[in-house]
């Protein structure tokens, strides 16, 4: 192993996450995952790291269409979603489907 290898697998039994060490050795993450992976194939002992991916929203829904506001009207739809935590574009999907299936679609 290379010293690079060396220290980079020193660093990952000391649980310090991937990304710190590339940023500690100034090196990309792909060569620290690689360096690791070649280690534990040779049979280091390096414990796992946790993910720091977010976990996927059940109900994505994926955008299709856009439709075109009137900047007044937006901008009130922009201060309704501050104001909820919510991005305009959640708003105003929140706002169509209450719309929609409350009021204008009755089974």
């Amino acid at each position: 192993m290379t010293s690079l290898t060396n220290e980079i697998v020193a660093m990952a039994k000391k649980r310090t996450p991937p990304r710190q060490i590339a940023s500690t050795l100034r090196i990309h993450p792909n060569t620290v995952y690689q360096a690791i992976r070649d280690a534990r194939r040779r049979g280091h002992d390096i414990p796992q790291f946790k993910t720091t991916r977010k976990p996927k929203a059940v109900d994505v829904v994926l955008p299709t269409k856009q439709i075109v506001l009137p900047l007044r009207l937006h901008s009130l739809l922009a201060a309704e979603a501050e104001r909820r935590g919510q991005t305009p574009t959640e708003a105003a999907q929140r706002l169509l489907e209450k719309a929609l299936l409350g009021t204008v679609v009755k089974s």
